[in-house]
């Protein structure tokens, strides 16, 4: 009786000390930073006068729910006094919240792309059924393939399917027309053939863009073309509002994995130099946020624009498979400061795994990124309480 006693005690106390989170409380490094400084969460721009907020979610399956939430969270750290209006456009696709005060403005897209991509997932779900009896698969590698492949890998695949010329289009071409056009919106244009057009007045409030996963891929690409597309006036038009932007964060950062879509391929043997590397699209994004800021103002500027660097921050759980941070190494962009936050999303188990799916989609749980974007960081990440938080992968990411 003693022997089965202290076996169960020892598999006890092996189970608590092998089941833990490194980064229960976030490592936050800086870089480009001045000693014992921080950065400012989305709660600290009410003192500008507000902001405007174009938040993107990421890969696998979203709805509404993915933006109610994060609202909630949002009200929950802004003044109780502040009154919301809430409006869905585009059958649901965009959903805005705009709360305001005496003294600020607060304006928050959420864009929703996600069933662009239904049809194409549920033929891939019918062609790889779980149920029947063959083929007889582990249900950990089932529920693993099912979310992490079959809903949210697909995602990525799907939208970077291009067609040629003369093709119908794909389900990637019309998620990129849908963000150019919805983004052009959230700046405060509007899309004329392939064009944005803006009004004369220059933007009154700062601007933050959140990009959740694979969601960042997708505004970059469409503020890339809309700038590419721009004719000369326009572009100007459209620096200006790309100036306002403050802070860019990125919640599990895939673009240096995404990025290979488009690397040029090596030279063959004995065909002279190899080509440069192509410049990376988070590196071409944020160089054209910081020339938009270092620029002299153009059509009157943002009078509140701060002159640069521009902030950019990271959050990624090192056992995420398909997060990547940025480092100095792959930064190769002066004028920007970068606030690289390392978290755990879900327990690691004895030191040698973490659930591959609560590591990527975590983060719409875990309270320290939720409140180190509200919040900001000064010296000690903060935490935020997370209304209802779902706790599942299958609800999003």
């Amino acid at each position: 009786m003693l022997r089965r006693l202290a076996a169960f005690l020892l598999l006890a106390g092996l189970a608590l000390t092998g089941c833990a989170k490194p980064y229960a409380i976030p490592d936050v490094r800086l870089l480009g930073y001045a000693d014992n400084e921080g950065f400012a969460g989305l709660a600290d721009y009410l003192a500008t006068g507000g902001m405007h907020v174009v938040w993107v979610h990421g890969m696998c399956t979203h709805d509404s729910g993915w933006a109610e939430d994060r609202y909630a969270a949002l009200r929950a750290q802004l003044p109780a006094d502040m009154a919301w209006h809430k409006t869905v456009r585009d059958g649901g696709r965009v959903i805005s919240f705009e709360g305001t005060t005496a003294t600020a403005r607060v304006t928050v897209d959420y864009l929703i792309w996600s069933d662009f991509t239904t049809a194409a997932k549920d033929r891939l779900a019918a062609a790889d059924p779980n149920d029947g009896p063959h083929p007889i698969r582990a249900g950990i590698n089932r529920s693993l393939r099912t979310m992490l492949l079959n809903d949210c890998l697909a995602d990525a695949v799907a939208y970077v399917g291009r067609a040629l010329p003369g093709e119908p289009p794909t389900v990637g071409d019309a998620i990129r027309v849908w963000m150019r056009s919805t983004v052009c919106a959230s700046l405060g244009g509007t899309l004329l053939g392939a064009q944005c057009d803006f009004p004369a007045a220059p933007p009154d409030r700062p601007t933050v863009l959140v990009a959740e996963s694979l969601g960042s891929k997708l505004l970059f690409d469409a503020v890339r073309s809309l700038w590419d597309r721009a004719d000369d006036a326009r572009e100007a038009e459209l620096g200006d509002r790309l100036a306002a932007v403050q802070t860019v964060v990125l919640i599990s950062n895939q673009l240096p994995l995404l990025d290979l879509a488009a690397a040029e391929a090596p030279p063959r043997p004995g065909g002279g130099p190899p080509a440069p590397p192509a410049e990376s699209g988070v590196n071409e994004f944020l160089g054209l946020l910081v020339d938009a800021r270092s620029s002299p103002a153009r059509g009157g500027g943002a009078p509140f624009a701060p002159p640069p660097p521009l902030q950019v921050v990271t959050f990624s759980d090192p056992n995420d498979l398909l997060s990547y941070r940025l480092t100095p190494e792959s930064l190769g962009v002066s004028g920007v400061r970068v606030a690289s936050v390392l978290v755990s999303n879900a327990p690691t188990y004895f030191g040698a795994l973490e659930r591959p799916d609560t590591a990527h989609c975590g983060y719409e749980w875990n309270e320290y990124v939720i409140g180190t974007i509200l919040r900001g960081y000064r010296g000690t990440p903060l935490s935020v309480p997370i209304p209802n938080p779902s706790r599942s992968c299958s609800d999003g990411e």
